[in-house]
């Protein structure tokens, strides 16, 4: 893959290409329809709604709204569960998550940071509400798969192999959940054509286009078409006004 780099700003929104493509390809899914791996010790009933809170505190944790000044911003985050244990009124998950910051830019939705990867989540449950304590990610690269297998409980490790073993043909259930709650959150649906990207000190932003195609040696080229661009405050009053 190549492209022509001229300022800073372009490798942002490279970055923000990145983080679009990691939207729609990551490979977690949510806990929705998932049977619970046989907790032990669970003092309470655990439900969806219950994992929807403890998500809820997880995006805010990872993520911040950065862009609420102006416009709407909303932060969200899903997770597929491969297990979850109980010692009393503590609970551990082992799962995989994606956190996303979304902003709202006439009637759609732009994916602006993410974070996402197998985690381990400790909380505290009274039985009304989760209280996330401690989030734990796993080690990137070579170091991913070892951290798995030190860290994970075997039924629970092996809940993760088939999931990954079969994740080519199965719908991205990750990626519903959060389309979903975009859409109950911003009234919007994600955007996935163009990118937006914001400049908080100039109080700028800009909308562009990704080109891709491939040169007359077949080699892989992307860049970008500025679609739209202008002052924040002035958006800030179209965004307001369509919603």
């Amino acid at each position: 893959m190549s492209c022509k780099l001229n300022d800073t700003r372009r490798w942002n929104k490279i970055i923000l290409f990145l983080l679009l493509l990691s939207l729609l390809a990551i490979t977690a899914c949510d806990s929705t329809g998932q049977k619970e791996s046989g907790p032990s010790n669970r003092p309470i009933s655990w439900t969806q709604s219950d994992m929807d809170t403890l998500m809820k505190q997880v995006a805010d944790h990872e993520l911040e709204k950065r862009y609420s000044r102006y416009l709407p911003d909303e932060l969200v985050a899903a997770a597929e569960v491969y297990g979850l244990d109980w010692d009393g009124d503590q609970g551990t998950a082992y799962t995989s998550i994606l956190a996303c910051e979304f902003v709202l830019v006439k009637g759609k939705a732009y994916l602006m940071a993410s974070t996402g990867g197998e985690t381990i989540i400790r909380f505290n449950f009274d039985g009304q509400y989760p209280k996330l304590e401690k989030l734990e990610w796993s080690k990137n690269g070579m170091e991913h798969d070892k951290w798995l297998e030190e860290n994970f409980p075997p039924e629970y490790l092996e809940k993760y192999k088939e999931y990954r073993q079969q994740e080519i043909i199965v719908e991205d259930e990750v990626e519903k959940k959060i389309k979903k709650e975009v859409k109950e959150l911003m009234d919007a649906s994600i955007e996935t054509d163009n990118l937006l990207e914001i400049d908080l000190d100039q109080e700028t932003y800009e909308i562009v286009r990704i080109v891709e195609g491939y040169d007359e040696n077949g080699e892989y080229k992307f860049d970008f078409e500025t679609v739209e661009k202008g002052k924040l405050k002035e958006l800030s009053k179209v965004t307001q006004l369509d919603k």
